[in-house]
């Protein structure tokens, strides 16, 4: 009985065609936190970026702790690397240790090699110092552990030194949500419908909403609007939000696409077969598959990065993540149309910065962490020794302003949907964040620039029309920082930039060590995370700033 009780659960279902403005935390009754509409103003976005992007964000979370604006922080959009560190602070267990697992911060004047060297246990630094990826995937695929290989290697390596990561668990927001899952799915006597309170985790106390950002690829579409779409994963609910009619499989072989999207399930119940037609008490019924959906899941495929590429080229087959979904517009007369599989990939093969879904929710105080491997206007002999990207900044940022900035020769060289569907602000802010980076850099001071913003209307991430300050926090080597080190040896080793600070603090994504694909050493991590958390109290007024 243990064993079958799970296999069909009810969820409820949101239809976000018919209701655009409605977000189940802020709007249901049954499922709506009053402590998130009192925040929900204020949102933070970390970008993707592997282990350089959890190392910065890991920085990031202590400084915003430090500076006391944790708890004023409604929603954490996280994509890739970002969501790698974010997502097991929000779902800490009460148990452990809040500070080991952060750090402490430490002023530039006080760092020491102790502080280079440290790896603590239970700390989220050792933890990224720690990670090996495709080595963990490898040995998943070699379970026979299919498209979920790729995932529970994340989870392996960064839930699972902290508690989390139980392929037996899904999530849930708080006692409230869990009081509700349960109360639809309570019958002991049916082994169809009973789950427990040990089959979930829920965020730790207080902690913001978390929305992990992965892409619903369909890349043999036509419609170039339909090959990429937003999934949204939060501890409450998962889907993608905007309608695409034919924008998913064949029904037969012959026959019409299927419509992909509209909507929100219940995240425990994401990735199920759907067991029957109808809708009873508000309610869909759905049967697992092999196994629950779970954080795993969500954090391996927001940074799923080969997925995209090992698609293009047929590998179907080696581990990364597909999911089931069904379009919630489908409900006619009581009925629902059939799940299908999906690849479920990166969340930065769409929009990798991850502010989507805050702008979505009219969210009007947003900082913005670009955790970017491209410095800000490196140098030619930088770009040549260095092996940076050969362009002045990371191409997240211009599509987000509807701008093509390569040279004349190389446009058209971005990624054709990003261009397409991307723009959120007019392209003459652009010009003036790039000019406000620019003084900052010459001042030696960390690129840090707020402004307001008129949000445009995007049909295809079913954003309005609004004002929102925002943020922009780029990763790039800070001068002031370094020469404010007190410890001569540890400022030598930063200024010099050899071996491997040679890239700091703009780490390659991929191939940083070689022979490790993704992996950074516990200096790196370390030094990483004490530059952002320093960037953030030195800045706090700015971010904080309504």
């Amino acid at each position: 009985m243990e064993h079958f009780r799970k296999r069909y659960v009810k969820t409820r279902f949101w239809n976000t065609e018919k209701n655009p403005s409605f977000f189940p935390e802020l709007h249901d009754e049954d499922f709506s936190s009053p402590y998130v509409s009192a925040r929900s103003n204020f949102g933070v976005c970390f970008s993707g970026g592997g282990t350089r992007s959890a190392s910065a964000t890991l920085g990031q979370l202590r400084g915003l702790k430090e500076a006391g604006l944790l708890e004023k922080i409604g929603y954490i959009s996280a994509v890739s690397g970002g969501s790698w560190g974010s997502a097991p602070f929000i779902f800490l267990p009460e148990e452990k240790d809040e500070g080991k697992f952060l750090g402490k911060y430490v002023p530039p004047e006080d760092l020491s090699m102790d502080d280079y060297r440290q790896c603590v246990d239970g700390s989220l630094a050792k933890a990224i110092s720690e990670t090996k990826v495709l080595d963990d995937a490898f040995v998943e695929i070699l379970s026979l552990a299919g498209d979920e290989s790729y995932s529970r290697a994340i989870g392996s390596l960064f839930l699972k030194p902290f508690g989390l990561g139980n392929k037996e668990q899904s999530v849930a927001f708080d006692e409230k949500n869990l009081h509700t899952i349960l109360a639809d799915n309570s019958n002991k006597n049916d082994v169809r419908y009973f789950l427990d309170k040990k089959d979930f985790i829920v965020p730790r106390q207080g902690r913001p909403f978390f929305i992990a950002c992965s892409t619903l690829l369909r890349k043999g579409n036509d419609n170039i609007k339909k090959k990429k779409m937003l999934c949204e994963y939060t501890p409450m609910y998962t889907g993608v939000r905007k309608y695409f009619p034919d924008a998913g499989r064949r029904k037969f072989i012959i026959g019409g696409k299927r419509p992909v999207g509209g909507g929100y399930i219940q995240t425990f119940a994401y990735d199920a077969h759907l067991a029957e037609k109808e809708v009873v008490d508000g309610c869909i019924t759905v049967k697992s598959r092999r196994n629950n959906f779970t954080l795993s899941d969500i954090i391996g495929s927001s940074g799923a990065a080969p997925e995209e590429t090992v698609r293009k080229v047929g590998l179907n087959f080696v581990g990364f993540p597909e999911f089931r979904h069904f379009p919630i517009p489908q409900v006619n007369n009581g009925k629902v149309i059939d799940d299908e599989e999906y690849a479920h990939g990166d969340g930065g093969h769409l929009e990798n910065l991850g502010i989507m879904p805050l702008l979505a929710r009219k969210v009007r105080n947003i900082v913005v962490f670009v955790n970017t491997l491209t410095p800000f206007k490196a140098s030619k002999e930088d770009q040549r020794k260095r092996k940076f990207p050969s362009r002045d900044f990371t191409d997240d940022l211009a599509p987000l302003f509807g701008i093509d900035n390569l040279p004349s020769q190389h446009q058209g060289k971005y990624d054709e949907v990003k261009l397409a569907v991307n723009q959120i602000f007019e392209p003459n802010k652009f010009h003036e964040l790039l000019q406000a980076y620019d003084a900052c850099k010459k001042e030696g001071n960390p690129l840090v620039h707020s402004d307001t913003y008129q949000v445009l209307e995007n049909s295809h991430y079913l954003i309005p029309r609004y004002k929102a300050k925002i943020c922009w926090v780029y990763l790039d080597n800070v001068q002031s920082w370094i020469e404010q080190i007190g410890d001569t040896e540890l400022k030598n080793i930063l200024a010099s930039r050899q071996d491997r600070f040679i890239r700091f603090p703009n780490f390659k994504t991929f191939g940083e060590n070689i022979p490790s694909i993704i992996d950074l050493h516990s200096e790196q991590v370390n030094m990483l995370a004490h530059l952002t958390s320093w960037v953030v109290m030195t800045n706090k007024d700015t971010i904080l700033s309504e």
